[in-house]
């Protein structure tokens, strides 16, 4: 199956074991498919992800509360908790793609920018150094918003 998407080039295409893709089309094809979003609305932040194999069968996914935040935190924390289950239930060597659409976060998570707030920091720190552990390699597609 190939999808076109647009997909954001870091400073520099080398990102640890990642693969960053350029503006192109991406082919979903021996890959598994994850997806992160996050929200806040009066100071109260949530967000989540689901995680599909290479069949489109749901391996993974979680709707979650982080309380008092912003929508960049939101997208930072689920962005974040993603990474964390995919180096839980990835299988060695399966390479992912992963898709948000926070430009900022795919941003800080492909090492093309760097956040400037701490709760931001921490959080991308820890999925960076997640999806750079990740064996299979990981592509990164930023899903403009409507």
């Amino acid at each position: 199956m190939v999808h076109k998407d647009v997909v954001i080039k870091p400073r520099s295409n080398n990102c640890g074991k990642s693969k960053v893709l350029k503006l192109e089309e991406v082919d979903y094809s021996g890959k598994w498919r994850a997806f992160f979003d996050g929200a806040c609305r009066k100071g109260k932040a949530g967000g989540g992800f689901v995680v599909f194999n290479t069949n489109g069968d749901l391996v993974a996914g979680s709707a979650l509360w982080f309380g008092a935040g912003s929508n960049n935190e939101a997208e930072a924390w689920a962005c974040e908790a993603l990474v964390e289950c995919l180096v839980e239930v990835l299988p060695a060597s399966t390479p992912v793609v992963i898709h948000g659409d926070s430009k900022l976060i795919i941003d800080f998570l492909t090492g093309a920018a760097s956040p400037n707030k701490k709760t931001l920091l921490i959080a991308m720190r820890r999925s960076r150094k997640g999806v750079e552990g990740l064996p299979g390699g990981v592509h990164v597609v930023h899903i403009p918003c409507a």
